[in-house]
């Protein structure tokens, strides 16, 4: 939602101008400056600050400049509702002796007093609570000075005219408004669940389920960031915090009849991240955060967070939030109504204010499990029509909405047209993995084309039913054709929607289709990376085999991130290359179980009316599968199955690495279609003979069907360093290692065709420089070495075309 705000933030908003208080301090020990002059942007003098370093602005100022001798000076932007303003300057030199008495004396008694604030936060975290219940209502709007921007009287250029038309809309209307209503649950027995109650965004006539339960802000301070519109900035009440700012107590007072001390924090050094310098109030009793009022540390964009915390039986809950957030400009010309004038280009800020009004505490809270089902957010889909929306948001809201407000609504909603309903299509083709919507039909694009060594160009159709046409079944089928083969494949199925909660679904399937020798179809991964995994890692495989499929099966997500599906499947194989199996060419027979797992710790999903959409995505991705092959009903072999997939990608100073480890293993014996091939992807030749295309996580110098493992072990390093610039695009290069082992158990009962063991350690490497064309192309050598090593260099060497277009 967060960033659909940001997109939206041209549009501009009228505020209520007030006079503003300076506060001038030293940046080195934060004692006020006095005498210091403050200026306009055409330096001329608005006024010195006092004895106390402060000066009242008669009215609103975009921006000023503050200079005085011995310091840095500086320009500062200013937003309609900042007061008072807090500037810190910098001296143009600094004495030691300053540094080692006066200011790190300051410095030692605000880091043990705040030691002690950050030895508390468990016992001050809402999570130590046996339950608690509270509502919370956020409104966020965009808004720029209004009355700077002239109504042009003789438009003359088509730039006038839309700045007329606006200028006339925010005479009577923002141009954009959200409102968002919700419940947050909390029971130690039964964990936590947000309840998305009602929502309206202007000029968008349905919601938009993925996004109405993503948080741009942090209701809490209790970890060691804080999301601040989607980005991590340190928490001072952290002990990264602790490492990370000065802390200098300012004054004691009595906040809400509370003793209570004031305690300023400032970045220790300066870094190109986004920086906040603030105060905290802390309460001397408990040594929670009473109030928080950060701002941006010396960066032109403005940013602010003004939070409050509330008492309620010995634990302090969060009770009104307010954030501002500097979205760019607004420019027009300022000579526009003079004649005979230049054209004077002149800009105002635009800003996304954000605020959260929190009502209803209670703590404790009775709760029966079953108001815990499903997953740990979740949106009222029965208020959300357009009769209900308004009945439930009133009663959530702090304060009526304005005349302004009242408006906007009714004003945007006739302006957006088609606009909006067309980013709705798009956001909803990301969040279902490729499927386009017509009417009750929904369609897959990732089956419409694939290509792969034995099918040549594959082209496919594939349709099922949605939503509207059921929201307790759904209905699928699929045809595909390749021009290489000339052979045609179709399968159908339907879907049962059971335990909806948790996403339950039955399964039943038919398919008469092929499948790439040794390779583990993932059944989790969602369609768009099967599709990309399947596509590019198959380019130049040309071993497949042919099979007829009946499947029964059921998938749900027992936890928040954790599904499984269990299925069994007849199913009649046959090899489409050169093979025999214990010297017999044949069709074999199959009956088998799979389970197949999925843990992913870090996500969290939300459940849409056309299923489950994932709205926090982390690195963290565990898979697990287990195929159990019966002897019942003439069935040719009964092994058992596993494989093991594990990604990750761990952040650290020294950049991004990308962590991949397989792991399978055949029990018994069976068709070698069965095994595991080495996850080859390139075809014989080398460099500069072919140029090829990368896969995503392939040994690039294997080719393809080289290998085949009854048990092995695999994994992949990827790590990212700097990067550098190229016409003007950020470009990082990708280092990388792959490393393979394996066995293969009854090799002999395998014959016709060649392919090697991995009885040794196979190993490649390799770096990438990708996105340089169209942020989708880039390039990426490869080279084979170790025990399998070619004697000749052009045959270890590969240079290939990487395709990267991640959409999630």
């Amino acid at each position: 939602m967060g960033k659909y705000i940001l997109c939206l933030s041209f549009f501009l908003a009228s505020f209520v101008q007030a006079q503003q208080l300076i506060r001038v301090y030293d940046a080195t020990d934060e004692f006020r400056v006095s005498k210091a002059k403050i200026l306009n942007t055409d330096n001329q003098l608005i006024g010195l600050t006092d004895e106390k370093g402060e000066l009242l602005l008669a009215k609103f100022y975009a921006k000023i400049i503050v200079y005085q001798d011995g310091y840095d000076t500086q320009l500062i932007h200013l937003s309609p509702t900042q007061n008072p303003i807090d500037v810190y300057l910098e001296p143009s030199y600094i004495e030691l002796e300053q540094v080692s008495v006066g200011q790190e004396n300051q410095n030692k008694l605000g880091k043990n007093f705040m030691q002690q604030v950050v030895n508390r936060i468990k016992e001050n975290d809402l999570n130590t609570a046996d339950s608690y219940f509270f509502r919370s209502y956020t409104k966020y709007w965009s808004s720029v000075n209004k009355d700077s921007i002239p109504f042009i009287l003789q438009p003359k250029s088509e730039r006038d005219v839309i700045s007329n038309h606006w200028r006339t809309i925010l005479e009577k209307s923002h141009l954009f408004l959200g409102e968002r209503a919700m419940d947050h649950k909390y029971a130690k027995k039964f964990g936590r669940k947000n309840i998305v109650q009602s929502s309206k965004i202007a000029g968008i006539n349905s919601p938009i389920h993925e996004y109405l339960a993503i948080q741009p802000v942090a209701l809490q301070f209790n970890r060691p960031t804080i999301n601040f519109f989607f980005r991590d900035i340190i928490n001072p009440i952290s002990t990264e915090g602790l490492a990370y700012y000065r802390f200098i107590i300012k004054e004691k007072i009595i906040y809400n009849n509370r003793p209570t001390t004031i305690i300023s924090f400032t970045p220790s050094k300066r870094t190109s991240e986004q920086q906040f310098k603030g105060i905290l109030y802390i309460d001397d009793e408990t040594l929670g955060l009473t109030k928080f009022k950060a701002e941006n540390f010396f960066s032109d964009e403005i940013a602010e967070i003004d939070a409050d915390w509330k008492l309620v039986n010995g634990l302090w809950f969060p009770y009104k939030q307010k954030f501002l957030l500097d979205a760019g400009n607004f420019g027009y010309n300022a000579n526009a109504n003079k004649e005979n004038e230049e054209e004077k280009e002149q800009a105002e800020k635009i800003w996304i204010h954000i605020e959260i009004a929190i009502s209803n505490l209670q703590s404790p809270h009775s709760y029966k499990r079953k108001e815990f089902a499903g997953y740990e957010n979740e949106i009222a889909f029965q208020n959300m029509k357009p009769g209900r929306w308004e009945d439930v948001m009133q009663n959530y809201r702090n304060q009526n909405l304005t005349t302004i407000e009242q408006n906007t609504y009714p004003i945007i909603d006739s302006l957006s047209g088609d606009i909006y309903a067309k980013k709705q299509k798009i956001m909803r083709f990301l969040a279902t993995g490729g499927r386009i919507s017509f009417g009750k039909i929904d369609a897959d694009v990732t089956k419409f084309l694939s290509f792969n060594n034995y099918e040549g160009t594959r082209l496919g159709a594939a349709l099922s039913t949605n939503e509207k046409a059921s929201q307790n079944y759904s209905l699928n089928a699929y045809a595909a054709y390749g021009t290489k083969d000339n052979a045609w494949k179709w399968g159908s199925g339907l879907d049962v929607f059971v335990n909806k909660p948790y996403s339950g679904r039955i399964q039943l399937n038919y398919a008469q289709d092929i499948s790439p020798s040794g390779k583990t179809s993932n059944l989790l991964q969602n369609g768009y990376n099967r599709f990309m995994n399947h596509t590019l890692g198959n380019l130049y495989n040309d071993q497949f085999y042919h099979y007829h499929r009946y499947t029964l099966g059921y998938e749900q997500d027992i936890f928040n991130n954790f599904t499984f599906n269990a299925s069994t499947s007849y199913e009649k194989q046959s090899a489409n290359f050169d093979y025999l199996y214990q010297n017999i060419n044949k069709s074999y027979h199959t009956l088998y179980s799979k389970l197949a797992l999925r843990w992913a710790p870090k996500d969290q999903y939300i459940r849409t009316p056309y299923g489950k959409v994932t709205v926090e995505r982390g690195h963290t991705i565990f898979y697990f599968t287990l195929q159990k092959y019966w002897d019942l009903f003439d069935a040719d072999f009964s092994p058992v199955r596993m494989n093991f997939s594990y990604y990750d990608i761990l952040e650290s100073y020294f950049g991004d690495t990308h962590l991949n480890i397989n792991a399978g293993m055949l029990i018994g014996n069976a068709p070698i279609m069965n095994h595991f091939e080495s996850s080859g992807n390139a075809k014989l030749g080398g460099f500069p003979k072919n140029f090829q295309l990368a896969g995503l996580n392939n040994f690039e110098t294997i080719r393809a069907g080289e290998f085949y493992s009854s048990q092995f072990l695999s994994f992949q390093v990827k790590h990212t360093f700097g990067g550098f610039d190229w016409f003007g695009r950020a470009v990082f290069p990708l280092f990388i290692y792959r490393g393979a082992l394996g066995e293969m158990k009854n090799a002999n009962l395998h014959t016709v065709f060649e392919y090697k063991q991995l009885n040794h350690y196979y190993q490649e490497a390799g770096v990438e420089f990708n996105h340089l064309i169209f942020n989708t192309f880039g390039l990426g050598t490869y080279y084979r070495f170790g025990a399998y090593q070619y004697p000749k260099f052009k045959d270890n060497f590969f240079l290939k075309l990487t395709f990267r277009l991640n959409l999630y």
